[in-house]
């Protein structure tokens, strides 16, 4: 089982990695102070007056990612009351690329937990190639 502290900083590598790609195509980009631990975004990207937040996630062994319902309404409701592009970002272990999940494209389970594997992610999401050409 992966310690808390590694997979902290698997993750934080994760999120440094979007951003340097982003950073490379003319995004400006902030990792949340606490992200993964206490925050709700880990990312904030701004390019030509278009801000998107990110959710970044990686796991190296499994082909899937579970999020608390409680998380998704709250980010659902940035993207509603805020007018700003939330995205779900994975890398899962047969997903080889970092893929974006608008959170309008995801589906709310009923209970506490909605999970996402990788056919969710390649099927409605666009791998991070693609999104650097959509903006």
């Amino acid at each position: 089982m992966t310690s808390r502290k590694y997979a902290y900083h698997y993750g934080a590598k994760a999120e440094r990695t979007i951003m340097y790609e982003l950073e490379r195509h003319g995004w400006i980009c902030f990792r949340t102070a606490g992200s993964g631990k206490h925050g709700e975004i880990d990312v904030i990207c701004i390019k030509n007056g278009r801000t998107i937040l990110l959710d970044v996630k990686v796991r190296r062994t499994i082909n899937y990612v579970a999020y608390e319902n409680e998380h998704l309404q709250l980010l659902k409701q940035y993207y509603e009351k805020y007018k700003v592009d939330v995205y779900l970002v994975a890398k899962l272990k047969y997903l080889p690329k970092y893929h974006f999940l608008h959170i309008k494209d995801v589906q709310i389970s009923s209970g506490s937990m909605t999970t996402l594997n990788d056919r969710d992610f390649r099927e409605r999401g666009i791998p991070i190639d693609r999104f650097i050409l959509m903006y």
